[in-house]
């Protein structure tokens, strides 16, 4: 297949998981400071101060992480907030046109071929889109 025609089957697979061409991913470091702005922003909306402790963003991002992955809850309790919170953080990524890494293995379970071998859960075409997606976060240094 000629690379003009690879690329654009790649970009008709990508558009099925991703809104746009110029999509950013965030990383784990990128998730916690949205969320910190999404807490803070939160709790400026209710008479507070645009600010929050550490300790309540890392229980915030237990209950994030588990949350998207759908996994069962921490045992610890969740914020008083946590939904304004979640819609918070969920808006400004829309806003900023960009996915964390939880969307990203998201992306990668949509992109699965229904009725493909298992030891090849991704067809090629797949497999670069998320390569792609997967280099904005840590690109290759050549040596």
């Amino acid at each position: 297949m000629s690379s003009f025609k690879q690329k654009k089957a790649l970009e008709r697979e990508c558009h099925r998981v991703l809104q746009s061409e110029r999509t950013t991913v965030h990383g784990a470091d990128g998730m916690l400071m949205m969320l910190q702005l999404a807490m803070a922003e939160v709790n400026k909306q209710h008479g507070g101060e645009f600010k929050v402790a550490l300790s309540d963003v890392l229980m915030a991002w237990k209950h994030l992480l588990l949350g998207k992955l759908h996994l069962p809850p921490p045992s610890s309790a969740r914020l008083e907030n946590y939904d304004l919170i979640l819609d918070a953080y969920e808006s400004f990524l829309k806003r900023s046109n960009a996915v964390d890494l939880v969307d990203v293995l998201s992306m990668y379970k949509q992109l699965r071929v229904v009725d493909s071998d298992p030891e090849e859960p991704v067809s090629p075409v797949s497999r670069s889109c998320l390569k792609s997606v997967c280099l904005k976060i840590h690109p290759v240094k050549h040596l």
